[in-house]
């Protein structure tokens, strides 16, 4: 695998079949060398947040990925195709445990709600009405 994070870029390694759009994106993650990992993300719709929102539901990376800023890069695409889709808002769940995870979704402007991050975890990702 590449260790020169550099040479990634989200639309560079981040592929979804367009079938998938009405409903979400699932996205295959390659550093140049094959692919190291995968993510999910699907759309919903609540009042809260006016409109669209959206869900990572899945994002797994292999172990020689992590630890190289791949994860904040396939963040940064996630973020990008919510608002490129119209989402309000970017919503998450992560486990108590992950702490790793945890740091990587705090470094990408994620909060817990009241502070747990074993529940739901929002990225606003505009103003709310």
């Amino acid at each position: 695998m590449a260790s020169d994070t550099k040479t990634l870029s989200p639309s560079a390694f981040i592929k979804h079949p367009d079938i998938l759009v009405s409903l979400g994106v699932v996205g295959v993650v390659s550093d140049g060398a094959g692919v190291c990992g995968y993510f999910v993300l699907t759309w919903g719709y609540d009042l809260e947040w006016n409109g669209r929102d959206a869900w990572l539901t899945e994002m797994y990376l292999d172990e020689a990925s992590r630890g190289r800023r791949v994860g904040a890069k396939v963040l940064e695409a996630v973020e990008a195709m919510a608002r490129a889709h119209d989402a309000r808002a970017l919503h998450l769940m992560v486990r108590h445990e992950n702490e790793a995870a945890i740091r990587l979704y705090e470094r990408a402007g994620f909060a817990a709600h009241g502070g747990d991050w074993g529940a739901l975890v929002t990225l606003q990702l505009g103003h709310r009405y």
